[in-house]
């Protein structure tokens, strides 16, 4: 209860917060930017206040204001479980939010899509500083594989401009249709994904030994480096000394339970122990143990790859740049370039040698890694993906055909790498953790794109990215608390399935609508011109 208390008093805080902001910004008698205030009844019949904002498009955008309504309240909590699966899950969930910005809260579509992005990006930083200094499951290295994210994400964005110009041309009742299908399909696979790994836990977890058993404290209670001390304080003893060292395993466990989190002191016996008539250990000896503090264990900043995130940054920018000066269908140009102009298609092609280039060094580094690993003996992780001449080619085509997909379907590349990623043998802790840190690459490039060009609602805006924040956070810790209970981390496998699962219903309802109502009214539905 205290805690839910903490997090309504940060709800309500940001939201009066951002509301007296807002109210500052857009008086009754004119705007900020000088504009008569609209009629408030004429923003789809809401009866919220809009405000007025000039973009450098010369495009007047009205704006509902952030307000104590019914509709933010509902919109309110469809954030908090929207982004909670979301985030869980690792991907962005726009497939929820857009709908939401436009039809319940009266957006058009334009500011639905900024304000979508801007409510991912809250949530995906929350992901990524959650995970920041995870360890891996199974390995010492990041929770994140910042390596496939670097090898992935050019040829993922490469992928979506192209798959944008194609959802220009395609009709929208062509575009629902694929999109419904393909999430419905996308949902059976992961469910079925996460069916199989939740099986597979439960016969692991079955054929495990009981909690209190010897071989469980052998196989548990120690950590590797406590392992290999033990085995080398017994290699040079004869083979009946297996029984001894057993028993001491059994009594570093037992002394760990109860001295708790610092120094344990662990004494062997001082007489000599008989086995089979002979003595086996005739000096005592004591040595301290120091146990790894659980603190020390989660957070650990050497997990934090300095260099890899300096590669991501110079990356993203890189592809702000171009995508600022090139605009696009929703974010026009900060240099006036238009669309089919010769600028336009040249910084567009422009992308190509940029993602080839990201990506060739990338995959130059891990093939260099991957001819050392063998040279040396040092064989691949059941659980880690492999970086070897075939599977460098493959991934980025992969992306590459993803973003494609993502761009003409109109949704975040998340939805789609995340079950690519299950497929390809990523364990699920994995997946969540890497597709968010990939969904904020492309997520704060978009909206990077849109406070650029002054075509988001601020203060709205922030008041969603700061729900989404805290919903990403609740969603991370639940999820992680349950697959730690349960040691079932096939949950998160159930988040991504649900949250694409509900994006497919919302959106093939949504879209049947818009698309009976065009059928109704006669509108045009073949392809459309490309300029």
């Amino acid at each position: 209860m205290k805690a839910a208390r903490k997090i309504l008093r940060v709800l309500v805080g940001c939201f009066l917060g951002c509301t007296v902001i807002s109210a500052q910004a857009n008086p009754s008698n004119g705007t900020a930017t000088g504009l008569p205030t609209a009629d408030p009844n004429s923003v789809r019949g809401r009866g919220t206040a809009p405000y007025l904002i000039t973009n450098n498009t010369g495009n007047v955008k009205v704006w509902p204001a952030l307000a104590l309504n019914g509709r933010n309240i509902a919109a309110t909590t469809v954030s908090l479980v929207g982004g909670a699966l979301a985030n869980a899950a690792g991907v962005g969930g726009g497939g929820l939010f857009v709908p939401m910005f436009n039809l319940l809260l009266g957006f058009d579509a334009k500011s639905a899509t900024s304000l979508s992005q801007a409510m991912i990006t809250g949530g995906a930083i929350t992901s990524f500083f959650y995970n920041l200094m995870l360890q891996h499951p199974t390995q010492k290295k990041p929770l994140i594989d910042y390596d496939i994210c670097l090898l992935l994400e050019p040829a993922l964005l490469l992928g979506i401009g192209a798959g944008v110009v194609l959802n220009v041309i395609f009709p929208s009742w062509i575009i629902v249709i694929l999109l419904t299908l393909l999430l419905t399909y996308m949902s059976y696979r992961t469910t079925s994904k996460g069916i199989s790994t939740w099986k597979a836990e439960t016969k692991k977890a079955q054929a495990a030994p009981p909690p209190g058993s010897l071989s469980s404290m052998m196989d548990h209670s120690l950590s590797d480096h406590e392992m290999q001390v033990i085995s080398n304080e017994h290699r040079q003893s004869p083979p009946d000394n297996v029984v001894l060292a057993a028993a001491a395993r059994a009594s570093i466990s037992a002394n760990l339970e109860v001295a708790g989190e610092n120094e344990v002191a662990l004494s062997m016996p001082h007489s000599p122990v008989s086995a089979g008539g002979q003595e086996v250990g005739e000096a005592p000896f004591r040595r301290r143990w120091r146990r790894t503090s659980k603190a020390k264990l989660m957070f650990d900043t050497s997990l934090i790859p300095r260099r890899r995130l300096f590669e991501v940054l110079l990356v993203w920018l890189a592809f702000l740049v171009v995508s600022v000066l090139k605009g696009g269908s929703k974010t026009p140009s900060v240099v006036g370039v238009r669309s089919c102009q010769p600028w336009y298609w040249s910084l567009s092609a422009l992308q190509v040698p940029l993602a080839i280039f990201c990506t060739a060094l990338v995959a130059r580094r891990l093939g260099q890694q991957h001819h050392k690993r063998l040279s040396d003996g040092d064989d691949y992780h059941p659980d880690e993906l492999h970086f070897g001449p075939r599977q460098l080619v493959t991934y980025p085509l992969i992306a590459l055909v993803a973003g494609v997909i993502a761009g003409l379907l109109g949704i975040g590349g998340g939805m789609i790498v995340g079950p690519l990623l299950l497929e390809l043998g990523m364990l699920p802790q994995v997946t969540a953790a890497t597709g968010a840190f990939m969904v904020l690459f492309s997520s704060s490039l978009a909206v990077a794109q849109f406070a650029l060009l002054h075509m988001i609602p601020l203060y709205t805006a922030l008041y969603y990215g700061a729900v989404c924040a805290l919903s990403g956070y609740i969603g991370l810790s639940v999820v992680r608390y349950l697959v730690k209970k349960s040691g079932k981390s096939s949950l998160i496998i159930f988040s991504l399935a649900i949250i694409i699962a509900l994006s497919a219903v919302v959106i093939g309802i949504l879209g049947g609508i818009k698309i009976a109502h065009d059928f109704r009214t006669g509108a045009y539905m073949g392809l459309q011109k490309l300029c």
